[in-house]
């Protein structure tokens, strides 16, 4: 993770906003007063990803789900299927 200033960041918004957007990068935002008031640009989409994989990740029921279909895959129990583009 690339760390940045605030005012290096502000000046150059538009650019390290294209960064995490295009490249799927996070940057930190250091402020010089504390760490305290330190923040992480990331894109929507990334975000996005991740709240919902702690949504499943919270979830003991759909991970308990998650973990017998691996449990078949692993005994081989798994059908696989070609996808068929129309």
């Amino acid at each position: 993770m690339e760390a940045v200033a605030f005012t290096e960041f502000r000046k150059n918004l538009k650019s390290y906003m294209t960064d995490v957007n295009d490249n799927s990068s996070t940057i930190l935002i250091t402020s010089h007063n504390s760490t305290k008031n330190s923040a992480v640009l990331l894109s929507k989409t990334d975000y996005d990803n991740m709240i919902e994989n702690l949504k499943i990740m919270s979830d003991s029921n759909l991970m308990e789900k998650i973990k017998q279909g691996n449990a078949q895959i692993d005994a081989g129990k798994a059908k696989y299927y070609e996808l068929i583009d129309n």
